[in-house]
């Protein structure tokens, strides 16, 4: 894997449950930018989070939580060593280094439906 390279994880993805993006594999990055597109949007609220997996348990820990929306719109999360206060267009940061292993996951509440873009930006070798 090169250095900052992008990855789409899901175009335009219709679900009418919670969203769990594909286990990712990162190779060698020391972080990652997730942007969030979520274009359409019924109900009351959702959340995106970022997950990194622990490998012997199969079990997932969340590392970087947005608060509830309930609209659509652009959310972006940075994982990142280091990385310091969300600001200018990040929503939800955390300074822990990526994991090997690591989701997308939107999270509805009361919602019919929802569709989003889930783009990944690995940064940092």
């Amino acid at each position: 894997m090169a250095d900052n390279q992008d990855i789409i994880i899901s175009s335009s993805e219709t679900t009418t449950a919670t969203y769990n993006s594909p286990d990712q594999d990162n190779l060698n990055s020391r972080g990652v930018i997730v942007v969030v597109d979520v274009t359409a949007f019924t109900g009351t609220n959702y959340t995106v989070s970022l997950q990194i997996k622990d490998e012997l348990s199969g079990k997932y820990v969340s590392i970087a939580a947005d608060s509830a929306q309930t609209a659509t719109g652009t959310r972006t999360l940075l994982v990142y060593p280091g990385a310091g206060a969300a600001a200018q267009g990040v929503n939800v940061s955390a300074g822990f280094p990526l994991a090997r292993k690591w989701r997308v996951v939107i999270t509805k509440t009361a919602v019919s439906a929802f569709t989003a873009t889930v783009v990944a930006h690995y940064t940092g070798v």
